[in-house]
Formats: structure tokens, C-alpha cells, sequence
């Protein structure tokens, strides 16, 4: 689970990235936004809209470090959807998608999943819904992604 306001996170998503061009075939890797008060949702919300749009892939880093590199303000709504427009997206297609009943749907189970799986804090990965991970647990982010690859072998046997 992660925030994009977090700056933990923010240091972690390049590792991340690396640990899932090694992932196994039989794992699977879902992100998912962490939302722990009405202040986290609107971090969900434009993981969700990236999802709708198909966008993961090639902006998930780059809101990132819209946020934490060049420091872009998403004061409101239109901020986000001016900064996908920036970036190639159509602009009725982001408006549809932030509008989007889909999107809401995971936002409240991205609340949920907060919840279910006990998250404290981010970045944390859940490992078959059974392990809780996080670096501060892991003994630091090397170690964070040898926990993890240990529980995942240990799972899949």
C-alpha cells in the first residue's frame, strides 16, 4: 500500500520497479493506494483515474515526482486533471474518469483494505493477505525486497 504524498514511498517506487522485472510468473504484484482519513483519498482517487485511463505504466512514476521532484500543487480536482492533460491524456476522458463511479467504488475499498490488512504506515506490502511488510520492519529497503522475496517462495510452495 502506498501514498503518493509519502516521501517513503516516493524512495521506495524505483526499487519496486527493479524487485517487479524479477517478480516469479506465479506471483502477482497489485498496487494499491493506502487511504487512512479524507486526506489520503484524493491520492487514491488519481491512482484510480490512472487505472481507468490505462496510464499506470507510463505516469504512476511521473505523479510521483510531480509531487515530490517539481513540487506541482493539486490543490483541487482541475489541478489534477490540468496535469494529465499535460501529459497527453485527453481532457474529457480524465474528467470522465475522476467523475467515474468505478473509481469511487475502489476508493472506498482501498479505505477497506486499509483497515483489513492492518496497515500502519506506508509503504507496506502485503504478502497473500497473511504477511505485512514494511521497511522499517524489513530492517531497510534492501532488505525490504529479500523479506519479501522470501515470503512470496514461502507462499508459493
Amino acid at each position: 500500500m502506498f501514498w503518493y504524498y509519502c516521501p517513503h514511498c516516493f524512495n521506495v517506487e524505483p526499487l519496486v520497479e527493479g524487485w517487479l522485472k524479477k517478480l516469479p510468473e506465479s506471483a502477482t504484484f497489485i498496487r494499491q493506494p493506502a487511504v487512512f482519513s479524507d486526506r489520503w483519498v484524493n491520492g487514491a482517487i488519481y491512482y484510480y483515474v490512472l487505472e481507468q485511463l490505462g496510464e499506470v505504466d507510463r505516469l504512476h512514476g511521473a505523479l510521483f515526482d510531480a509531487i515530490h521532484l517539481y513540487k506541482t500543487p493539486f490543490i483541487d480536482n482541475e489541478d489534477f486533471i490540468n496535469w494529465l492533460v499535460n501529459n497527453g491524456v485527453d481532457k474529457v476522458k480524465a474528467s470522465n474518469a475522476f467523475k467515474s463511479f468505478s473509481v469511487r467504488i475502489k476508493v472506498n475499498k482501498s479505505k477497506l483494505n486499509t483497515v483489513k490488512y492492518k496497515t500502519s504506515g506506508v509503504p507496506t506490502f502485503v504478502v497473500n493477505g497473511k504477511y505485512w511488510v514494511d521497511t522499517k520492519h524489513a530492517g531497510g529497503e534492501k532488505r525490504l525486497f529479500k523479506v519479501l522475496d522470501y515470503l512470496i517462495q514461502k507462499e508459493s510452495q
